[in-house]
């Protein structure tokens, strides 16, 4: 399966642009390197403009860690990847 970048490689904090998925379907969040201690990929849903509400899964944030080197998304939902600052450039990744 082909992937996408969803946020190109960089040390800054990013934000990526809308991603839509429909009912019944759902694709795989990576990043290009591990993260580190403290940097973080969470996961937003949003209506496609400015209201956004961080993914909560099992009382804890949906988020690409250190521990977490991916996350699963499943529709329906319109949907945003918000990387930290990092240490190292990083890209992310999702399946299409």
């Amino acid at each position: 399966m082909a992937s996408t970048t969803a946020i190109s490689s960089q040390t800054a904090a990013a934000t990526s642009s809308d991603i839509t998925i429909a009912s019944g379907s759902s694709i795989q969040v990576w990043t290009s390197l591990r993260m580190g201690q403290d940097e973080t990929v969470g996961l937003y849903r949003t209506d496609g403009g400015s209201v956004e509400e961080e993914v909560v899964e099992s009382n804890n944030p949906a988020r690409i860690t250190v521990n977490k080197p991916s996350l699963a998304i499943s529709g329906p939902g319109i949907f945003r990847l918000k990387k930290s600052v990092t240490g190292d450039a990083v890209a992310v990744y999702y399946d299409s």
